[in-house]
């Protein structure tokens, strides 16, 4: 199997960690995510990459929870190129995609203390309010 840390890198390769303001709430969508938002299992708030290359959200299979990213819009089935938890697969209807307290992007469900992390990117911990994630259209930056 693949390491956390191989994953972390492609990760890091397409989704690109800034550490810039938005001017004002709400200014950061379509491609971008920004503290205090986030992708839910039914695909809202999806980020697609500024020439709609790429697609970050949730998919299924049968009743398990991945996050990945896809291209945007080929015909057919989804082919996707990155799983964040492949190897922890979720069932918690409430999983959600966000920028989590410490900085980091995670992948969890739950709500208070039944809250679980399941992936995250190990990123160094900041108190920064103004992480946000930008989906690329090139796979290298």
């Amino acid at each position: 199997m693949w390491g956390v840390h191989f994953y972390t890198a492609c990760l890091e390769n397409l989704l690109r960690l800034s550490l810039f303001t938005c001017e004002r709430q709400g200014t950061c969508t379509g491609d971008t995510l920004s503290v205090g938002k986030k992708i839910t299992r039914d695909s809202a708030g999806n980020l697609v990459s500024a020439n709609q290359r790429f697609e970050v959200g949730f998919f299924e299979k049968g009743v398990k929870k991945y996050l990945g990213i896809w291209y945007h819009r080929l015909p057919g089935e989804k082919t996707v190129v990155w799983v964040a938890n492949r190897d922890i697969p979720v069932e918690d209807s409430s999983v959600v995609f966000q920028i989590g307290k410490d900085g980091n992007i995670e992948v969890g469900g739950g709500a208070g203390a039944s809250s679980q992390r399941y992936w995250f990117s190990e990123l160094q911990v900041s108190s920064s309010t103004n992480r946000t994630v930008k989906l690329l259209d090139s796979v290298f930056h």
